[in-house]
């Protein structure tokens, strides 16, 4: 259980104030640099081809591929100088990037919560959407607490499913960040544990050859913007490796999931009876507008089925899971009351 502070000052003179946190805008700072040089670059080797088209191809690649991400990485950047949230007396600030809105706490009727670390305020009047991500990892969690007690338990909506997916990790997380003496536990059947060595193993290889490859390609060819290309995965492997913690973390395997692996069975079974179909269907000599419409229903029908037998299959599979997670809110919110 991880000690934060007390819900609110005591004193009505004082507030409290949360701004985003450093590495959000480190962030947006790497996307804004990253992300258009890599398409610029991507774009300058698209269009080294002679052809009209490849140069139209190169030109929207650096536009839609480098100019948006960096687009969204300068409001990032908005958000870190100008977002705050301010609690006081009850009573929540949230100033935006162009609009400062204030509610009082016990007026909110009804709470939404997000998977994508949101909290959605009366979302039909006086609308206030609050980005937990922006804040640091133990401003977020102090946030959630705070807000799941201040809030009357009947307001808020969907709180069992971001207990589970967001503030149950969010905890165990800031916990090994700030107990790193902990011992990582063991690995279970169907988790694996991801670390930095893993992502080296398949890294390091995989771009030492794909660089030798691209150098020997670009030398006998004599086309030297060809060399762009390694840039984009050792971004990528530097990029996850380095936002691995040095001691690893623990993941499900999604293999290891029955519900994904009936789905993937049913998947490949009903994708392959469909294409069967369509290669008789498009063989047939009937009229180009029958094969049309038959081809639209059986895709139809081969998705229907697929959905329903799936549906029937992991039944078993889903009541396990919310047990599962039933249990691990009902001992979290336990912690919760113990630690008031």
């Amino acid at each position: 259980m991880i000690d934060l502070p007390d819900a609110l000052p005591d004193s009505d003179n004082e507030s409290l104030v949360f701004r985003p946190s450093k590495q959000y805008r480190n962030g947006q700072l790497w996307s804004l640099i990253f992300c258009p040089f890599s398409f610029l670059g991507l774009g300058i080797l698209i269009g080294l081809e002679d052809s009209f088209d490849a140069q139209i191809l190169g030109f929207l690649c650096v536009v839609v591929f480098g100019l948006i991400p960096a687009l969204t990485a300068l409001w990032g950047i908005l958000v870190y100088r100008n977002v705050s949230l301010t609690l006081h007396d009850r009573t929540m600030i949230l100033q935006g990037v162009f609009q400062r809105q204030k509610i009082n706490l016990a007026e909110v009727t009804e709470a939404r919560w997000r998977t994508d670390s949101e909290l959605f305020l009366n979302p039909r009047t006086n609308r206030i959407l609050i980005h937990l991500k922006y804040f640091h990892l133990q401003d977020r969690l102090w946030l959630i607490r705070f807000f799941h007690q201040e809030l009357t338990e009947t307001a808020q909506k969907h709180w069992n499913r971001f207990c589970h997916q967001i503030a149950i990790p969010l905890e165990e997380r800031l916990q090994l960040l700030q107990q790193p003496e902990t011992k990582l536990r063991a690995p279970g059947s169907g988790e694996i544990l991801i670390t930095r060595r893993r992502y080296d193993w398949i890294g390091i290889p995989l771009n030492t050859l794909l660089t030798s490859t691209v150098i020997l390609i670009s030398w006998h060819q004599n086309r030297y913007g060809y060399l762009i290309l390694p840039a984009f995965t050792i971004g990528w492997w530097l990029f996850l490796r380095y936002s691995t913690p040095k001691r690893g973390e623990i993941q499900e395997r999604i293999w290891a999931r029955e519900d994904f692996r009936v789905f993937t069975y049913l998947l490949a079974a009903w994708g392959s009876a469909g294409l069967i179909g369509l290669v008789i269907l498009l063989k047939s000599g009937l009229p180009e507008f029958v094969k049309v419409i038959g081809g639209f229903c059986l895709f139809l029908l081969c998705c229907e089925l697929h959905l329903k037998m799936y549906n029937s299959a992991t039944v078993h599979c889903r009541e396990a899971r919310r047990k599962i997670k039933d249990e691990a809110i009902q001992e979290w919110e336990a912690e919760q009351h113990h630690c008031e």
